[in-house]
């Protein structure tokens, strides 16, 4: 499905017939899905390129206005010895002093499942804890220091659920507004992401007035600042934490295997055709996974066969404000559903699945989008054993 704002038309596509104002892309390996609500983009996002997104530390970081990365960077040029793009070990044990360097950048080591495994990549929409999102699971070893900030109180300071919603509102409406879910999203993925939780502590600026040998030790592995600085506040609080305006809200993007895997998918197909890679965006990401999850809110009608598209001609003024708030003039989406009798959701990449069809494969490599958002696997179990599963893959021609 298509949707270009200056457009006043019906176009048939496919087997749908889009209401006015768009045109439809609906895959059918087993059905179609919907589209979500409007949200504002925060100031600093980060966008990064998937064809240079580096396996799970994903992506290219946004430029800043602050000398930090730049500062960062030489340093690690001075000391030969370069944060690594990818990193081998899945083990991070605490020393005896658990607030140490040393310790805390051992958890740069861990990696959550589902940048590593794309079957944790599936979000059961009725999973009584978070049926919105995937788990950021990095292991027992890191929510050990999830722990220890919590008993230091810190969490608090790094923290504000309302400064969170307002910063990043496509997050805040997949998550429901859920404060609880968005504390536990800042702290397994936000902090990795280098995301400002409240208006009290901005890591770029932190990176810019701590010590150096914090840098040479951290490198971009935010999560990595955050800790240490909660847990070293006799001399860490007297740093300047502030945003000042001229630091960005986000340092990076982390992907699941699942998006990173399609991103680059869909890259190799536009360098067959001599067309730009596209980047992608934290709430782009965000608004992809609400895409996928509203599919579910009234199964009865958007989650059958044939119907994939109809919560987009249902929501024009909810899609329209969404484009409104990215300054975007062009939206397309392919999706797939599924319907499986075994229960069990299929390990595939879903852009090789959008090529085979033609008019998928033109959304995919169209000069006219610049990002592109994939969606995690958003599944339901019935009691008959069955699975119905979903997968998106959004565009939008800027995403301001």
């Amino acid at each position: 499905m298509a949707t270009n704002k200056n457009r006043r038309f019906l176009i048939p596509v496919t087997a749908f017939i889009m209401s006015v104002f768009l045109c439809g892309y609906g895959f059918d390996t087993h059905a179609a899905a919907s589209v979500p609500d409007a949200v504002k983009t925060p100031d600093g996002t980060a966008a990064v390129s998937a064809s240079s997104a580096s396996g799970t530390k994903s992506g290219e970081q946004p430029k800043t206005r602050s000398s930090v990365r730049d500062r960062m960077r030489d340093m690690l040029d001075d000391e030969k010895d370069e944060a690594p793009s990818t990193k081998p070990s899945q083990t991070a044990k605490p020393a005896a002093d658990a607030n140490s360097i040393e310790s805390i950048a051992a958890l740069a080591d861990l990696y959550a499942k589902a940048e590593r495994d794309r079957k944790y990549c599936v979000v059961d929409v009725d999973d009584e804890h978070n049926p919105y999102d995937v788990a950021w699971d990095y292991g027992k070893d890191y929510d050990k220091y999830v722990s220890l900030v919590d008993d230091a109180g810190m969490w608090d300071i790094l923290f504000n659920a309302e400064f969170y919603m307002d910063a990043y509102p496509m997050l805040s409406m997949l998550y429901h507004e859920d404060e609880d879910l968005l504390l536990e999203h800042f702290q397994t993925v936000g902090i990795h992401e280098g995301r400002q939780g409240s208006e009290d502590f901005n890591v770029a600026a932190y990176m810019e007035n701590c010590d150096s040998k914090l840098v040479k030790a951290f490198g971009e592995d935010y999560e990595c600042y955050y800790f240490y600085y909660a847990l070293n506040q006799k001399t860490e609080s007297k740093i300047d934490t502030a945003n000042d305006g001229s630091y960005p809200v986000q340092m990076g993007i982390e992907l699941t295997m699942l998006q990173y895997s399609e991103l680059n998918g869909i890259n190799e197909y536009r360098d067959e055709v001599d067309v730009d890679d596209v980047a992608t965006d934290a709430e782009f990401l965000a608004f992809a996974n609400y895409r996928a999850w509203v599919n579910y809110t009234d199964d009865e009608k958007y989650a059958q066969r044939g119907h994939g598209h109809d919560w987009a001609n249902d929501n024009m003024d909810k899609l329209y404000d969404m484009m409104d708030n990215f300054d975007a003039d062009e939206f397309a989406e392919n999706t797939v559903h599924v319907d499986d009798i075994t229960g069990s959701t299929t390990d595939r990449s879903y852009a090789k699945g959008y090529r085979e069809s033609q008019e998928h494969y033109e959304s995919m490599v169209s000069s006219e989008y610049a990002f592109a958002a994939p969606s995690n696997v958003y599944a339901r179990w019935y009691e008959d054993g069955h699975v119905h599963y979903c997968q998106y893959d959004l565009y939008l021609d800027t995403c301001k």
